[in-house]
């Protein structure tokens, strides 16, 4: 069990009546959440599959008055008894996620052979449709109505209102960058940024807006199409810690710990108006505490497996707030648009990204991502480690995560690549340069062959001391054992480890055990194979010492 306290609310007005406020979480023996509880009523439960898919989420809670706990049981329903939230999931053979099944929403999804959703089917009705190009960009996308799916009639009253992208030969232009995507069309600088955005171009009802970068390719100013201005500030670790409107005299400022946002506060003439604390388990929302008013609150998140949040209920387990109902890649469907705005909305669009109301876009640590195109405002900061697709988000944006917008860490290159300097990263190979060297294949480590070795970007500390103390522990560092090992026995070993560490690393920042099990597979697996690839093209892979 593992307890959170969190701060005591201020005095003034308060929905804890005075208790502190305090989330418990138990766990299975693979190290699962099954439960989250507050003393006042608040209950999660979750179950899982054999494989630590979440299969089930059921959140509320308990009556503590004018029912017996005993009879309540013995009728079969799930704790909690009174739920707000009871979601179940699937997954193919694959563990891809192909359904998500509430009373209010009921999705289906059909993949293609990339892994990538391309039909959502809410309630047996076609809600959404997308295809993709060999580079596994947006092409064309179809969405309906939240309530009524796909209209196919364009005499129907509501037709326009559907978001779509039409295929076209012109969406994309030189670097995979956008052109137009059906009545928007997109300016880049030099530097592969978007400095515009122009909807109905050329029409009395035109909507042009501009972004100002920085240097650092950080967003400074974007003008709306009314030309009201907001402006960005950050600190020297690239954090945004300022959001400015001059229109109404507003800021808005951040206060982080390490990558996670902890505390906003909003000015309004430089007064304090509005305060909120952020506490994070990893990528993940726990607790959520406003203060607005001289009112204090206090609320729990409970979010599906992806992290997105699905909800905040209060301690006494009240749904107070639940999210809209947004498609695929985070476009919010018309009817939400018009809510009035809820104090209460953790302003989150995926996992570690902010919404701006002003623009649209989800502010993710180091990139601006765009939910009407699938793609980020500017390139991967890592370069062509990030893949082959710079500008695009996940592959999958319900299985998949992007916390940071440097879509993937785990960049493989020879040993003695640039991509391992001044960036952050070590380089750590599958055949140790010690065992090159123990076996005479290299007179050092780190010359020779052993600087075309392939190796895979890590951060240093602590992912690359955690491998260490595993290749430690099962004799990797003894050089008699080296000597005394096959080639293809110290790749396997040393994949077993990386593997391990990769997905216990992935789990401690955040990201839920399937998806680190699979991006630790992923990238391992492509990495042994280029290791061996290598071995055998220098006559390696059947030496012994």
């Amino acid at each position: 069990m593992v307890q959170l306290d969190l701060p005591a609310e201020q005095s003034g007005k308060s929905e804890t009546s005075g208790q502190i406020p305090q989330l418990f979480c138990d766990y299975d023996a693979n190290g699962n959440e099954i439960a989250r509880y507050a003393p006042q009523g608040f209950q999660l439960r979750q179950q899982y599959d054999a494989m630590d898919n979440l299969i089930r989420q059921r959140a509320g809670n308990e009556p503590k008055h004018f029912f017996d706990k005993h009879a309540l049981q013995a009728t079969g329903i799930d704790a909690p008894t009174f739920a707000k939230l009871d979601r179940h999931y699937g997954y193919d053979l694959a563990q891809n996620t192909i359904k998500s099944h509430e009373r209010e929403e009921r999705l289906d999804f059909t993949l293609n052979r990339n892994g990538q959703i391309t039909e959502v089917i809410d309630n047996h009705t076609l809600r959404e449709s997308y295809r993709y190009d060999e580079n596994g960009y947006l092409a064309q996308r179809h969405i309906g109505l939240a309530r009524y799916g796909q209209l196919h009639d364009p005499l129907q009253t509501d037709y326009d209102k559907q978001p779509q992208i039409v295929q076209n030969t012109d969406i994309y232009q030189k670097g995979n960058r956008l052109n137009r995507l059906s009545d928007t069309v997109y300016r880049y600088d030099e530097a592969g940024r978007v400095i515009s955005r122009t909807k109905h171009p050329n029409q009395r009802h035109e909507r042009h807006e501009t972004f100002v970068w920085n240097g650092f390719n950080q967003l400074i100013t974007f003008n709306d199409k009314a030309q009201h201005q907001w402006h960005y500030k950050y600190d020297g670790l690239g954090r945004r810690i300022e959001k400015y409107n001059e229109r109404d005299n507003t800021t808005t400022k951040y206060i982080w710990d390490g990558d996670q946002l902890a505390l906003t506060q909003t000015f309004k003439q430089d007064k304090l108006i509005y305060q909120r604390h952020s506490v994070f388990h990893g990528r993940e929302l726990l607790a959520q505490q406003d203060s607005y008013q001289d009112k204090h609150t206090t609320h729990y998140a409970v979010s599906q497996p992806n992290g997105k949040i699905l909800g905040l209920f209060t301690p006494e387990g009240e749904l107070a707030w639940k999210a809209e109902k947004r498609t695929l890649w985070g476009i919010c469907f018309d009817w939400y648009q018009f809510k009035y705005p809820n104090l209460l909305d953790p302003e989150m669009l995926f996992t570690g990204q902010w919404l701006d109301s002003e623009s649209g876009l989800a502010y993710n640590r180091f990139r601006y991502y765009d939910p009407e195109t699938g793609n980020y405002l500017c390139l991967d900061p890592i370069g062509l480690s990030g893949g082959e697709t710079p500008y695009a988000y996940v592959h999958n944006p319900w299985d998949w995560v992007d916390l940071f917008g440097l879509l993937k860490e785990f960049g493989i290159a020879p040993y003695a690549s640039i991509l391992h300097k001044n960036d952050g990263f070590d380089a750590h190979e599958l055949l140790q340069n010690s065992w090159l060297e123990q076996n005479g294949f290299v007179k050092q480590r780190g010359r020779g062959l052993s600087r075309r070795n392939p190796a895979i970007a890590i951060k240093n500390d602590p992912l690359h001391k955690a491998i260490n103390n595993l290749q430690r522990k099962y004799g990797l560092y003894d050089q008699s054992k080296l000597k005394n090992q096959s080639a293809l026995s110290n790749i396997n070993k040393n994949a077993a480890i990386t593997r391990r560490a990769i997905t216990e690393d992935l789990v401690g920042r955040g990201i839920d055990r399937k998806t680190a099990k699979s991006l630790a597979n992923k990238h391992v697996s492509e990495l042994r194979k280029q290791t061996i690839d290598f071995a055998k093209a220098n006559n390696i892979i059947s030496c012994r010492g």
